[in-house]
């Protein structure tokens, strides 16, 4: 059983291996002669949505040094809770960074404009 085993492996990866090759074939026409908004693209949404749902994952640490020591303060931890939770009015942390990731990958930049006054 073990020769044949083996021999089916080899034949299996053969056939992948043909059927990723045609796969991107087709896949570089169809980019090649693409011509439109790039969110048209159901790839490249794909791709921007995985981007932006593993950045969404993360959670925001400030870090302030003072004398090239890292010191841990009250207000560090509160604008951590700040980001995290609720970094503006209309959004919780996971889709502020999701949104903003996603904004980043569609126009390939984002700004964040922090208003120290409205709260």
């Amino acid at each position: 059983m073990g020769i044949f085993d083996s021999f089916r492996r080899k034949q299996n990866a053969a056939r992948t291996e043909v059927t990723l090759a045609k796969l991107i074939e087709l896949g570089a026409k169809d980019n090649l002669q693409y011509a439109g908004d790039i969110m048209d693209n159901e790839l490249v949404r794909a791709c921007i949505h995985a981007n932006a749902t593993h950045t969404s994952k993360a959670s925001a640490k400030v870090i302030r040094k003072r004398d090239g020591v890292i010191q841990p303060d009250d207000a560090n931890a509160r604008l951590e809770r700040m980001l995290n939770e609720q970094p503006n009015p209309y959004m919780n942390g996971v889709s502020y960074l999701y949104r903003t990731r996603a904004l980043y990958e569609y126009k390939g930049t984002a700004f964040v404009y922090i208003d120290r006054s409205a709260r």
